[in-house]
């Protein structure tokens, strides 16, 4: 092999590996902004679903407020008002965050927990009958303390979420 073949020989592989770290710099420098904007999105994703589980557990801590005669007494529209807040808010979690979940189950515990309690203070209001009366008042009482724990549940289960899923 002359010197010309060889220094030709050089520059083509001097060439080919040029072309080919070239290659490879494009596709890094593409894929790069792909993955920043992914992780920006699931940043900005996780931001809003932090906020709407932030949002529900206050709202629900609004209920602690309320005594269970409250709920068949004058409190009635500001405990709708709650319930309708916490709907809204579990809709916004569905769409948002992870299909299903134990974060999911929680927050529809306690929704379930304030409809039931609801509609046995309604029963409540009506009641005439002094051993009715008695009788709905103990299931209120028991209703609320199961409101109540519906609530500290869900209260965990979105501090374990937070923490396990923190940026």
């Amino acid at each position: 092999m002359s010197e010309t073949d060889a220094t030709l020989l050089a520059a083509l592989i001097g060439a080919g590996a040029a072309i080919y770290v070239g290659m490879l710099a494009y596709k890094s420098t593409g894929r790069q902004p792909s993955e920043n904007a992914n992780a920006q999105r699931s940043h900005a994703v996780w931001d809003s679903l932090r906020g709407i589980y932030t949002e529900f557990v206050l709202t629900s801590k609004e209920i602690e407020q309320f005594s269970d005669l409250d709920f068949a007494g004058g409190a009635n529209s500001r405990v709708s008002e709650v319930a309708d807040k916490l709907n809204d808010l579990y809709v916004r979690m569905e769409l948002e965050g992870p299909n299903g979940g134990t974060v999911l189950l929680a927050a529809r515990s306690v929704i379930e927990n304030l409809a039931e309690l609801r509609l046995l203070a309604s029963d409540y209001k009506r009641a005439d009958v002094p051993a009715h009366v008695e009788t709905f008042r103990i299931r209120l009482r028991d209703e609320t303390r199961d409101l109540r724990t519906s609530t500290r549940l869900m209260q965990e289960e979105v501090r374990t979420e937070l923490r396990r899923n923190a940026p």
